[in-house]
């Protein structure tokens, strides 16, 4: 059996597979890698990475981390893409002064970028953040 397909609906066919496409090839695929590999300089500037640990917010700042314990010194995470209710709600529910104190477990999604100041081994520019429930 032959179907015909009206020119506009070819057209449009076309036109709607091309859009999907294209949007499947523009999202970006972060790759998931230990923390620790993260803040240790084992990930390139510039990559795309997902990265599991304990952030915390000490002011206008978020920063992040393994784990509380862990004595290394943190990354400074910018939160400039991160959408405003996200922002507020790290502030408020990851609020500690310091490393060793409260803050919450996180997934952050964005790019890996070099020291960006003192007291920082990395800095990672934020993409997406989603909340991990505490243990």
């Amino acid at each position: 059996m032959i179907v015909k397909f009206h020119p506009v609906h070819a057209a449009l066919a076309f036109g709607l597979a091309n859009a999907a496409v294209a949007a499947l090839a523009q999202a970006p695929v972060y790759r998931q890698v230990w923390g620790g590999d993260f803040l240790q300089g084992y990930v390139a500037d510039g990559e795309l990475i997902e990265i599991r640990g304990h952030g915390w917010s000490d002011g206008p700042d978020f920063f992040y981390k393994i784990n509380i314990p862990s004595a290394m010194p943190p990354a400074l995470v910018d939160l400039a893409g991160i959408d405003a209710a996200i922002q507020r709600r790290l502030q408020s529910e990851c609020a500690s002064k310091g490393q060793f104190g409260a803050g919450c477990q996180v997934v952050i999604r964005g790019k890996a970028g070099p020291r960006s100041r003192p007291n920082v081994v990395r800095s990672l520019i934020a993409s997406d953040i989603q909340f991990m429930p505490e243990r």
